[in-house]
C-alpha cells in the first residue's frame, strides 16, 4: 500500500521564526531545553545547535532512531540540517534568512519531511530587538507508525566501539530506511532502486555477522540509507505521476461525456424545432408535452455544465500539484551548494579538515538523491577549491556536475 503518500498523520506545531540581521548573531531558545546560535553570512545562515538533554530515542517509538534538526521558513518550507550527535549538538547551514529551528525524532537521517514527533522547537530569541513571528507549520506528512520496523536491539555508540555488544545506530537507521522504502511501494514502483538498497543492506547484515569494525560497516550502512531514500523518492514521484495520469483520464472521460450530452441536447432541440414547425396546429396538450421535453433537455444541459465545471476544477488542481512538485525540485537544488570556509583546509598539509570533509559529505548524501550541479562558492583559496572539487570527484561525482563561483 502507498499509504505514506497520504497525509494521514498531519498535525500542526507552533514555531517562532526570527528575521536575522545582515551582520551579527542571534540566539534562539529551543524549548524545552536547548538553544540555537544563528548568524547570517552572505546568502547562507550558519546554525550551531546545542541541546542540554536529549530524551531516550527508544522511548519515542520503534520508528525513531535519530534526532534531526530542521530549519523552517515563514511559509512552512523545511530544510533537513542534519543529525544531532550524541551530545545533542550540530553545526549546519541553511539558505533561509527568516527561520525557526525544530528537532524531530526520525527513522533515519535522510528523511525529507519531518515526522510528527517534535521534541524541540524554537521560541523567542534573547535579542528583543529582532523581529519575530509565530507560525503554525504542518508536520507528520509521512506516517511511520504503521510500518513493521525490526525489533530494536541494544545500540552501541554512534561512532561504534569494538567489543561492545549491540547494533550501531547507523545500522538501525539503514534497516528502518529499507522498511520505509517498502512501505511506499518501492517493490513495485522503484524495483531497481530498492534492489540496490537491499544489496547494500544484505552486505551490512553480513558484516555484522562477521563482527566487522564499525569503520567498515559505516560506509555501507550509509549507502543503504541513501539508496533506500532514493527508492522512496522514486516511488513517490511515480505514484504522483500515476495519480495525475489517472486524473487526466478521468477528465478526458468527463469531456467525452460532455460532448455526448451536448450532441444529444442539440439533437433534441432540432427534433423539437422540426416538430413545432410541422405541427403548429396541434392541440395545447401536445404543446405542453413538447415544453416538458424542453425542460428535460435543460436539465441535461445543467448536468452537462456541472460535469464540465468539475473537469475544469480537477485540471486546476492538477496544475497546482505540478507547480508544487516543481517548486520542491527547485528547493532541493539549493541543498547542493557548499560555501567553502578557510577552516575547511589545513594550511600546512593543504588537505581537507574534518569540518571540510563533513560539509562535503553532507552534500554527497543529497547529491545521491537530487540531480543537478554541485556548486562550490565562497571567498576561498584556489587550494581549497581544488581540494573540495577533487574530494567530490573521487567520491564518484561526475566532473561536469561540480561548478565553482568565487
Amino acid at each position: 500500500m502507498i499509504a505514506l503518500l497520504l497525509l494521514l498523520a498531519l498535525t500542526t506545531t507552533d514555531i517562532v521564526v526570527v528575521s536575522l540581521p545582515v551582520k551579527g548573531d542571534a540566539t534562539v531558545a529551543l524549548m524545552p531545553s536547548g538553544n540555537a546560535e544563528l548568524r547570517r553570512e552572505g546568502t547562507i545562515t550558519t546554525a550551531k545547535i546545542e541541546i542540554q538533554r536529549l530524551p531516550p530515542i527508544a522511548a519515542l517509538g520503534s520508528g525513531a532512531n535519530t534526532f534531526i534538526a530542521w530549519s523552517v521558513s515563514p511559509e512552512g518550507f523545511f530544510e533537513n540540517l542534519g543529525e544531532l550527535d550524541e551530545k545533542g549538538q550540530l553545526q549546519a547551514t541553511t539558505r533561509f534568512e527568516h527561520l525557526g529551528i525544530m528537532v524531530t525524532a526520525e527513522p533515519h537521517y535522510l528523511v525529507d519531511r519531518p515526522s510528527s514527533m517534535v521534541v524541540f522547537r524554537s521560541g523567542n530569541p534573547e535579542q528583543t530587538r529582532l523581529r519575530r513571528t509565530t507560525v503554525s507549520v504542518e508536520v507528520g506528512a509521512y506516517d511511520y507508525s504503521a510500518i513493521p520496523f525490526p525489533p530494536r536491539e541494544a545500540v552501541t555508540a554512534a561512532s561504534g566501539v569494538p567489543g561492545v555488544p549491540g547494533v550501531p545506530g547507523v545500522v538501525l537507521q539503514s534497516r528502518a530506511s529499507l522498511q520505509v522504502a517498502k512501505s511506499v511501494g518501492a517493490d513495485r514502483l522503484a524495483v531497481a532502486e530498492l534492489r540496490q538498497a537491499q544489496i547494500a543492506m544484505d552486505t551490512v547484515e553480513e558484516m555484522l555477522k562477521r563482527r566487522a569494525p564499525i569503520e567498515i560497516i559505516w560506509p555501507t550502512a550509509n549507502e543503504a540509507i541513501r539508496k533506500s531514500q532514493l527508492a522512496v523518492v522514486a516511488s513517490r514521484e511515480k505514484a504522483v505521476l500515476a495519480q495525475i495520469e489517472g486524473s487526466k483520464g478521468e477528465a478526458t472521460t468527463l469531456r467525452d461525456n460532455n460532448q455526448k450530452l451536448e450532441a444529444r441536447v442539440q439533437e433534441i432541440t432540432e427534433q423539437l424545432t422540426r416538430q413545432l414547425t410541422e405541427q403548429q396546429e396541434q392541440a395545447t396538450e401536445r404543446i405542453r408535452k413538447l415544453d416538458a421535453d424542453v425542460a428535460a433537455a435543460r436539465q441535461e444541459i445543467q448536468r452537462m455544465n456541472q460535469d464540465r465545471d468539475q473537469a475544469a476544477a480537477r485540471e486546476r488542481d492538477l496544475d497546482a500539484e505540478i507547480a508544487e512538485l516543481r517548486q520542491r525540485l527547485n528547493a532541493a537544488q539549493q541543498d547542493l551548494t557548499v560555501r567553502l570556509r578557510s577552516e575547511f583546509i589545513d594550511p600546512v598539509s593543504n588537505q581537507l579538515t574534518a569540518d571540510g570533509s563533513d560539509a562535503l559529505t553532507r552534500v554527497l548524501n543529497f547529491a545521491a538523491v537530487v540531480a543537478g550541479p554541485i556548486r562550490l562558492e565562497g571567498p576561498a583559496s584556489d587550494v581549497l577549491f581544488e581540494a573540495a572539487r577533487r574530494f567530490l570527484i573521487d567520491a564518484g561525482i561526475p566532473q561536469e556536475r561540480v561548478t565553482t563561483a568565487r
